[in-house]
């Protein structure tokens, strides 16, 4: 019984040191540029992000198409762009998934612009909020804040 402890005590020691000796080396990963599994991995979240968020292109392509004309016709030019743009996202990323242990394109590099739905939303004030010059509507400004841009 003494053995077996001394044994399990040595081990975890060993353990223990090689672990130490191996955090600094994983601290050297952070400044190395990505690896090919770093590429494909991003790859892969790319395409399952595309696929599962390929839908928010009718309500973005609507919102765009309602501050480039007027409600009534961008919401219908919208919802015809953002079914397209649907489709074309959604195939993007489900090629993506399929392929992402490849390099294609080249170096991994994303099929579609921009790369993910949700960032190209994000900063572009709501069509209800604001007219298609992107002026805030009077009272809808937050008291003490700059209007909403």
């Amino acid at each position: 019984m003494r053995k077996q402890i001394g044994i399990l005590a040595v081990t975890l020691a060993l353990i223990l040191a090689l672990g130490a000796l191996a955090a600094p080396a994983q601290a050297d990963d952070f400044y190395r540029e990505k690896s090919e599994v770093d590429s494909m991995m991003t790859k892969l979240g790319r395409g399952v992000a595309n696929v599962l968020t390929g839908w928010l292109e009718i309500p973005h392509q609507i919102g765009t198409s309602i501050r480039e004309t007027d409600p009534v016709s961008g919401t219908f030019i919208g919802l015809f762009r953002g079914a397209a743009w649907t489709v074309a996202r959604t195939a993007t990323g489900v090629f993506e998934v399929v392929t992402f242990p490849f390099p294609l394109p080249e170096s991994y590099k994303p099929i579609i612009q921009p790369p993910y739905i949700v960032k190209a939303m994000w900063g572009e004030p709501m069509p209800i909020i604001s007219d298609r010059n992107n002026n805030a509507w009077e009272g809808m400004e937050t008291p003490g804040t700059p209007p909403y841009r």
